[in-house]
């Protein structure tokens, strides 16, 4: 899903990327945006362009949880989508 967000909260979602501290088995920061938490995972931009993206997650509770994947960390995950052996997301 692609989510159309202003400067303010491209730059705070930019700010508060965390990929490597997932992996470490924690996250630091979360942003809220339409009443959902999200975790931002990385970011990229062309300079002059105007394309600027952030990539990040839902938060969402365990016990809600009602994805077709089962649940795994951050980096097991794509661990096993590089190895083939699971679908990207």
């Amino acid at each position: 899903m692609e989510i159309s967000v202003t400067i303010v909260k491209f730059e705070e979602l930019r700010d508060k990327t965390c990929a490597q501290q997932i992996t470490e088995g924690y996250v630091p920061h979360t942003v809220f945006y339409g009443g959902d938490e999200y975790v931002a995972t990385g970011s990229m931009g062309r300079l002059g362009q105007g394309d600027t993206v952030v990539f990040a997650y839902k938060v969402v509770p365990l016990s809600k949880y009602k994805g077709a994947l089962k649940p795994m960390e951050y980096s097991r995950h794509f661990l096993a989508v590089d190895q083939g052996k699971r679908d990207r997301s």
